[in-house]
């Protein structure tokens, strides 16, 4: 797996970040520094924001899904993985309740040098032990999805 530099989701996060997204970042109390070159997006594993959230909220939610997300992947083989929580709201059960949670996607990416790239092809079982650890150890996670569009069109980061 081919880390991006300067990106931390432990305590005491560092993220590699330009304008808006930065200023997000700053806001929730990470350590931003300027990209070495012209980049744009790339060290953003996560936008842990949500408007109608408090942002460490959100930082919280991605620092956990993250570290399932690593603990399972992290001998794959991938290029990189991630996890990524989506500002959307969406329906779930918890507690034999409706729920409005928010959701974590899975990015796992086979690449020799990130201009492109496919995702990892990731067993089901995987998939699944994924979501469910996700689901039942991150407080307000309702959905878990896996992204399988190629790069291009996608892109490996998220802004």
């Amino acid at each position: 797996m081919h880390a991006i530099p300067a990106v931390s989701v432990r305590p005491a996060p560092v993220f590699v970040a330009t304008g808006t997204v930065a200023e997000w970042l700053r806001e929730a109390g990470a350590e931003v520094v300027e990209p070495p070159c012209s980049v744009r997006g790339w060290g953003i594993e996560a936008l842990p924001y949500a408007p109608d959230e408090p942002t460490n909220s959100g930082l919280d939610k991605v620092r956990a899904a993250t570290a399932i997300v690593e603990r399972a992947l992290g001998d794959s083989g991938a290029f990189q993985y991630m996890a990524i929580l989506h500002e959307d709201r969406v329906t779930g059960m918890v507690d034999g309740q409706r729920e409005f949670g928010r959701q974590i996607e899975i990015r796992c990416w086979d690449s020799v040098d990130a201009r492109t790239a496919t995702p990892t092809e990731l067993p089901f079982a995987v998939l699944t032990q994924l979501a469910q650890e996700i689901v039942e150890e991150v407080p307000g996670i309702v959905s878990v999805t896996y992204n399988v569009a190629t790069k291009p069109p996608s892109t490996i980061e998220v802004v």
